[in-house]
């Protein structure tokens, strides 16, 4: 999923909260049954939190990173997977405030309803699949590949497991 998919959905469901609020204070009747958006397949918990615009350009810089290191000799596989694990977060906020904005909320909402959960998520999402990377970091030898495969794969099911726990219930 992409930030711009994943902060969309976080603004959708705090308008939905206000709108459930208003509601169930005014109407005694309880909603039965699962909500369709809460049941998932397997591929889409584990795609849920993987941030697919910063992945494509880590993907796009290391790729073209024998080129740049012509040009900045200080620049390397570590370097570029710091600085895009830290533009991970970033980029949430920047898209997150964007889509706050275009519903006609405030950008920031305070640091009590920041929506900390998908940030870090999709940051952990980033460093887990930056590591699957070819010519990644740490992924100088067939068994370094082999397990940052795994470990992508591992934490993003795992990340839309501990999702369900951490993510706030709309009703």
């Amino acid at each position: 999923m992409s930030l711009n998919s994943l902060a969309s959905t976080r603004v959708a469901r705090e308008a939905e909260a206000r709108a459930n609020v208003r509601i169930l204070s005014s109407s005694s009747e309880d909603a039965v049954g699962p909500r369709e958006d809460d049941v998932q397949n397997a591929l889409s918990a584990l795609v849920e939190y993987v941030p697919a615009e910063t992945i494509t350009l880590y993907i796009a810089t290391v790729s073209s990173l024998p080129v740049l290191t012509a040009a900045v000799p200080a620049l390397n596989a570590l370097t570029v997977y710091i600085v895009f694990a830290a533009l991970t977060p970033a980029l949430f906020a920047l898209v997150y405030a964007g889509k706050r904005r275009a519903a006609g909320e405030s950008r920031w909402p305070g640091w009590r309803a920041w929506p900390w959960w998908p940030t870090v998520a999709a940051t952990v999402a980033f460093l887990a699949w930056g590591l699957a990377v070819p010519d990644g970091p740490f992924s100088t030898t067939d068994s370094g590949r082999v397990l940052g495969s795994l470990v992508a794969i591992f934490v993003s099911t795992l990340l839309g497991v501990f999702g369900r726990f951490f993510t706030p219930k709309t009703t």
